[in-house]
């Protein structure tokens, strides 16, 4: 963008970085130990979004 006289204007970006860590999961009653594994994965991860 141009300002009357100004010459272009500098950008910035502005962005946010979020950690956490996810110490439990989602668990089947009806499911046995390793058909839950495979379908929700393993517990204890951390996450980072931008």
């Amino acid at each position: 963008m141009n300002g009357p006289g100004l010459g272009p204007r500098p950008r910035a970006q502005v962005s946010c970085l979020v950690s956490f860590g996810m110490t439990r999961h989602p668990r089947s009653k009806s499911l046995g130990g390793e058909e839950d594994l495979k379908l929700f994965g393993k517990c204890n991860h951390n996450y980072t979004f931008k």
